[in-house]
């Protein structure tokens, strides 16, 4: 069985952070998607708070270039590093911050999906929101 996850001190101090605060990191095996038209591995993460028993999940997608070089391999950091970390605002706060056009409807579901993400975070890095937002 191939190994999926790689380790690095960034990688150390980030399931020391998850440990302290009684939260596992699990995710399964890979699927190969397609997303704005290249090809990508799709990771499905867990976040499961042992303390609240809150949990969430993430689809975490390797680069375009990860795919093409066959690198089937995440690291909680980069997973971390990616989460949503800090209030959206409004849906044209979030446009005008991130450059998006507010009359699309593909801007409406971004936002959606950034605001879920963040609302999961909350729930789940309770007590450590902080010690989160220095991982990026």
């Amino acid at each position: 069985m191939q190994e999926y996850i790689k380790m690095s001190d960034y990688d150390k101090e980030c399931y020391a952070l998850l440990k302290r605060n009684h939260i596992s990191f699990t995710f399964k095996e890979p699927e190969i998607v397609e997303w704005f038209g290249r090809t990508h591995f799709m990771f499905k993460c867990r976040f499961y708070n042992k303390w609240n028993h809150k949990s969430m999940t993430v689809n975490f997608k390797t680069s375009y270039q990860d795919y093409l070089d066959g690198v089937e391999e995440i690291s909680v950091y980069d997973v971390l590093a990616c989460l949503q970390k800090y209030d959206c605002g409004s849906l044209s706060d979030f446009a005008h911050e991130f450059g998006y056009d507010t009359d699309k409807k593909e801007t409406e579901e971004i936002y959606k999906a950034c605001v879920k993400e963040y609302n999961g975070v909350l729930r789940v890095f309770q007590g450590c929101l902080e010690d989160l937002r220095n991982i990026y």
